[in-house]
């Protein structure tokens, strides 16, 4: 019989919009920044600090900060309006710890490397200070995009250009200050943003996660009692619903060939047995005790919303909604149609299938939808669960677009469960089918609610754009149902099953990928990649990253300043530890744009300063300790990662690859190279140790 499952109405977002990125460069795929937050140079205002304080303070000037780098810490501040963002602090006082954690290049304190760089007995203090005037905030003169990545070429192939700049008297701090045209008032906490949330921000709403409460001892006495008594003879007669549901598809189908069925609607007999169809429905949702079914409103005829939407989708009992409105056409996956006995029922609505994973039948679904809401041959009406995969009902997730681009108006349903005991909710962290269906069977009543809400008309903006419609339509049901909505999508459970796999928290893959894809352009193997390749390797077991994770995958020391230097980059809220959403965004912010084969190239003849080409485990011994003071221990562990094919020789080609997936090696590479440009570290230093280490290998 017709469950939810065989509902699960995806998408269909058109082929352009399938997995790609919008344009061809990755990083035009993102919103551009209009403002990035630098300590310009417009106003001073000297502090005094205590005499027992010594402090360094170093303004870098505003093009230290690279346009990935500063776009990825100017989301952090504001995902909602990336053109608005606002520092922290207040107009009166400074707190140096906020200026550490809402600088742009926020930076531990021993890097020296840093736009601000203290000392460490200062920086345990955290002092506040008055300053004079004007407060550390957003320079709209600045105008840095993130999509300027061919730019970075330029500057030190992608790595800020680290320049020389006087360091102040111990006895005094300058701050480097702008002109903002707002209010002081609107400035926030470093751990909020526009409306309480932010690009890195982990969502706290989890839809996909469901678990049974038992009341004791009434609800384990009632089950024991009535799985004795009541389940078996309501399995009799939802077998014989579904038997005789078989027996009136198989009817109505035998004759016709795939292609018929899409070619026009049922005419004469074949229409008339849907009426029977849905009389099996209703009587085998009776035999599960769903003896009180509320029906509130009115269905609209096909001729004025041709298509039905039907949210929230959170159990496979959700295909009800069809047998109470007529029996009408679905949109399904394919492997629905190979469900023993329910196959046929699905496949005699004459229904549109879709592969989820094939953009060309997600378009190819689309055209049909449109054809048939737009032909004059009497199609029955289409229902869509557009949220395309089942929640807990605690929210609306992101709907689908493919029920919205026909641009005609719709209807939408609303559906309740009502029962103390939920035992319909069918979720990806919860109870399986057979067990949530025994549990139904074994309840006096179920109880299911109906809402029919008026037929939504798009205007014509919403005709143009079926994000917008759809999202609209999801407004309204949400509000009918007083819950609230976030943006959560199918893709977020794929990545949550990953982190199953990974053995770290299901919760840490909801990301809000959707969102983040339309911004960053990365696609769902990409951010699949990143999960089971990198963070599954250096994430602690609650699903988070702490320095000491970063230190051990990259095997390097975590005292080492430039590896301080990108956690920091990354741990955009400063709280030491990273959740897989603020990783993918730093990551992809930070490291992912310099992974170009002329920039990789550089980093590279880092580690093959003679030019040979190739790099044998003691070259590579003799350069790590050079620039990390690696000893030959961990240099092994890095010519293991690097040696992709085993010969005992890491090439260029073996370095490239690695990089695509552990291209913290070339940024950190890189960093040590302008470290070494603005005289943070010595060359002779450098060149004294890698002559040391070759006489002492030799």
């Amino acid at each position: 019989m017709l469950t939810s499952h065989a509902m699960e109405f995806s998408d269909l977002p058109p082929s352009v919009d399938a997995e790609t990125p919008r344009s061809g460069e990755f990083g035009e795929a993102r919103a551009a920044p209009e403002t990035v937050s630098t300590l310009a140079t417009s106003k001073t205002a000297t502090v005094p600090l205590p005499e027992d304080s010594k402090v360094a303070v170093e303004m870098l000037p505003p093009d230290v900060l690279s346009p990935s780098e500063g776009s990825h810490v100017r989301d952090t501040i504001d995902c909602n309006e990336p053109s608005s963002g606002v520092m922290h602090g207040s107009n009166e006082v400074i707190s140096m710890n906020n200026l550490l954690n809402t600088s742009v290049l926020k930076e531990n304190p021993t890097d020296v490397v840093n736009s601000v760089s203290i000392c460490n007995n200062f920086c345990k203090n955290d002092s506040v200070y008055t300053k004079e005037k004007d407060s550390v905030g957003i320079s709209e003169s600045d105008d840095v995009t993130s999509d300027s990545h061919h730019e970075m070429g330029k500057r030190s192939n992608g790595i800020p250009a680290v320049k020389e700049t006087d360091v102040l008297s111990s006895g005094d701090i300058a701050l480097e200050t702008s002109e903002r045209s707002s209010d002081p008032a609107e400035e926030i906490d470093s751990a909020s943003a526009l409306e309480g949330k932010d690009d890195t921000s982990d969502p706290q709403l989890n839809p996909f996660v469901h678990r049974i409460h038992f009341r004791f001892p009434y609800d384990y006495i009632k089950v024991a009692l009535l799985t004795v008594v009541l389940v078996p003879v309501r399995v009799f007669f939802i077998s014989l619903s579904i038997i005789l549901a078989y027996c009136v598809s198989s009817v109505g189908l035998y004759g016709l060939t795939q292609e018929q069925l899409s070619e026009k609607p049922f005419t004469g007999w074949r229409r008339r047995l849907r009426w029977l169809m849905g009389f099996c429905g209703r009587f085998m949702t009776r035999s599960y005790g769903f003896h009180v079914m509320s029906v509130k409103g009115t269905q609209a005829p096909a001729s004025e919303a041709p298509i039905i939407v039907v949210a929230p989708h959170s159990s496979f009992f959700d295909g009800l909604a069809g047998y109470w409105s007529k029996v009408p056409g679905l949109v399904s996956r394919i492997e629905n149609s190979y469900i023993p006995c329910f196959g046929k029922f699905i496949t005699y609505t004459q229904p549109v299938f879709v592969l989820r994973d094939d953009v060309s039948s997600r378009q190819q679904s689309i055209n049909e939808i449109k054809k048939r809401v737009n032909s004059s041959d009497g199609w029955p009406q289409i229902m869509v669960f557009p949220e395309g995969t089942c929640t807990n009902r605690s929210c609306l997730i992101t709907f689908k677009p493919g029920a919205f681009y026909p641009g005609v108006p719709v209807q939408p349903v609303v559906m309740r469960y009502l029962n103390s005991m939920d035992t319909t909710t069918w979720t990806w962290d919860g109870p399986g089918a057979l067990k949530l269906i025994w549990l139904t069977m074994t309840q006096f009543h179920n109880f299911c609610q109906l809402e029919y809400l008026p037929v939504y008309y798009p205007n014509e903006e919403e005709k143009k754009d079926a994000r917008l419609y759809a999202a609209n339509v999801r407004a309204v049901m949400a509000k009918a149902l007083g819950v609230p909505v976030v943006d959560y999508t199918y893709d977020d459970c794929r990545i949550m099953d990953k982190a199953r796999k990974s053995k770290l928290p299901p919760c840490i893959g909801l990301i809000e990928f959707q969102k983040l894809r339309q911004k960053y352009g990365f696609t769902i193997k990409d951010v699949e990649k990143c999960m089971t390749a990198q963070f599954s390797g250096m994430a602690d077991k609650d699903g988070l990253l702490r320095l000491p994770g970063l230190s051990r995958y990259l095997h390097l020391p975590a005292t080492e300043p430039t590896l301080v230097h990108l956690f920091n980059l990354i741990d955009s809220n400063g709280k030491g530890a990273v959740s897989f959403r603020e990783y993918l965004l730093g990551y992809w912010d930070i490291v992912k744009p310099i992974i170009k084969d002329e920039i990789v190239n550089i980093a590279f003849k880092q580690l093959d300063p003679d030019e040979k080409g190739k790099i044998t485990r003691d070259d590579l011994t003799t350069v790590l300790n050079a620039i990390f003071f690696l000893s030959k221990k961990e240099s092994d562990q890095i010519f293991d990662e690097l040696d992709v094919n085993k010969n005992k020789i890491i090439t260029y080609e073996d370095f490239l690859s690695l990089s695509e997936w552990k291209g913290e090696y070339v940024w950190l590479l890189l960093r040590y190279q302008e470290s070494v440009r603005a005289g943070i570290r010595q060359l002779s230093d450098y060149k004294r140790t890698l002559e040391s280490s070759k006489t002492k290998f030799e």
